[in-house]
This record gives structure tokens, sequence and C-alpha cells, in this order.
């Protein structure tokens, strides 16, 4: 809701600025402060290399969902870049080797339906366009492809995240990886644009500093959740993102509904969380099986020394 008001006075590129230092000099305080950390923090080059990529995957789902946002609306951004746990099976069978089961694929399509209907092109509306509807067509392109981007490497920062909790790592590590990083980029766009023009009305300083504390507090939880809970779990929950986005535009913004944009976000969470519940049969299917076979081999074990 705050990326979405502070866009319209402010430029992108300056909100980038804004949301990725305000998180910078926080997580760098508590690092410096209560971790104290040592040289050799990280305990192998290929820990150091996981803090770098999630927070790499960290700082372009933020970017890319700003976009998607400041393009689309907060609910059409969220509904759109929700696809993430679709992703998150893709890269289970082709990264971990799982076999993809016939009820994913068809989800899947599902949520991509769901994604056009969200979109709303001519084709579905069956409205005419002329020129001006055509080039801003072409925008919400740009925006639904940014959210696309965003569930794609949000994907990727879940597996790295999960295996970054594996290796012990804390929180606030992998928050300043993300806000570094992510300041580097913000700084050089808003440079290289020359946007380095900050409002002067006090509410919306507050409003972009605050985004900063959010999503850095995003950042963190989410990080906190894969620790302590499964991703499956995890990403079920999230999809409750498109709820309250939808209901805060509404409620906050005067964003004209249509019919096509309400099937299509429920296209999509019904298709994430049919595959997030259908990855979780499979998981506890697997592991019934697993200790079915320990069972055996430890009957197996105790009759051998009778029958020798």
């Amino acid at each position: 809701m705050l990326l979405y008001s502070t866009s319209e006075v402010t430029h992108p590129a300056l909100i980038f600025v804004f949301n990725s230092v305000i998180a910078f000099l926080i997580s760098a305080f508590f690092f410096f402060a209560v971790l104290k950390p040592r040289l050799n923090f990280l305990s192998s080059g290929v820990h150091f290399v996981l803090v770098l990529l999630h927070g790499m995957l960290s700082c372009i789902t933020q970017i890319t969902i700003t976009i998607a946002i400041v393009i689309l609306g907060p609910g059409n951004a969220v509904a759109i870049f929700f696809t993430m746990p679709i992703f998150a099976t893709l890269f289970d069978v082709l990264c971990v080797g799982q076999r993809c089961m016939k009820i994913n694929f068809m989800f899947t399509i599902l949520s991509f339906v769901g994604v056009v209907l969200v979109s709303r092109p001519s084709f579905v509306t069956g409205e005419e366009e002329d020129e001006y509807l055509q080039r801003r067509f072409f925008v919400k392109v740009v925006g639904v492809v940014c959210g696309i981007i965003g569930a794609m490497a949000f994907s990727g920062a879940l597996f790295a995240g999960r295996k970054l909790a594996e290796l012990e790592t804390d929180t606030i590590v992998t928050v300043l990886s993300y806000s570094s990083q992510y300041s580097v980029v913000s700084i050089t766009l808003c440079t290289v644009l020359n946007a380095w023009r900050i409002p002067r009305q006090t509410e919306t300083i507050i409003a972009l500093s605050a985004t900063g504390l959010i999503s850095l507090c995003g950042m963190a939880l989410h990080y906190l959740a894969v620790s302590f809970e499964s991703p499956v779990t995890v990403s079920v929950i999230l999809t409750l993102h498109v709820v309250f986005a939808y209901a805060g535009q509404y409620i906050f913004f005067t964003f004209p509904f249509h019919w096509t944009i309400g099937i299509g976000s429920a296209l999509i969470m019904v298709s994430c969380v049919g595959v997030t519940m259908s990855r979780h049969r499979e998981q506890v299917a697997a592991q019934d099986e697993e200790k079915e076979e320990e069972l055996l081999a430890q009957d197996t074990e105790e009759k051998t020394p009778i029958l020798e």
C-alpha cells in the first residue's frame, strides 16, 4: 500500500533507495552490535555463496514486485507474484529431481489462465483498443513480466533460505546480504536515471522510510518462517497476501473492479494452494515409505541371528 501511494509523487528509483538504505542501516547496526562477527563467521565458501545468492534473489524480488505494484496496483501485482509456488514446484523437479505429477501440471496451467485474466488483455475483455490503450497494455505486460520474474526469484530465494537455515545462518546475516546488494543496485539506478528529487512533504518521507522498515521485517520474518516451518506451509500461508492486497487497494484507493480480476486471482490462489498441498502429500507419503523401510530393516536384523 505504501509503495503504491508514494509512487504517485516519487520516482520508483528513489523509492528503491529509501526501501533499501533504511533496511541496510538497521540490519548493519544489529549485525555489528548484536552478532559482533569475526572474519570467519561463515563456515565455508559454499556458505558465503549461498548468503550472496539468497540476497541477490531477494533483491531481484523486491525490485520487480515494486515495479509490478506501481504499474498494476497492489492486488494485481501480488496475485501474479503468487504464482511463486508453481515455480517452486518446477525448480524442485528440475534441480532436485522430484517427479512432476499430472495434477501439478494442471495447476500450472490454471495459474497461467489466472495471470491472463488478471492482466486483462483485449482478447479476454473483447474491448477495442486505441493507440493509447495499446501503449497502456504494453506497460501492463511489463508489470506482469516483472511480477512473474519476482515470483521466480522468490522461489529461488526460498530454496536458498531453506539451505541457509540448515546451516544455522543468523537472520541478520541474510537480511544484511539482501539490503546491501539492494542498496548498491538502487543507488546506481537512481543516479543513472537522475531521480534524486526528494519530496518535501513530511508525510511522503515518513512513508518512504516506513517501506524500508516494513521490507526489512518482511524478509526477516520470511526467513524465520522457513527456518521453523516447512516451505509448503509457509507458501500456503503467504497466499493470504492476495486477499490483504485486494482488500487494501479497494479500501484505501479507488480501484475499479472487473470480474476477470476476481476470477483470475481466485484461480491463482487455488492453483498455488493445490500445488503446495499436493507436494505436501508427496512428502508425507515419501516419509511414510522411508519409515516402513527402516522398520523392515530393523525387523530383518533382529531375525538374522535367530536363523543363523
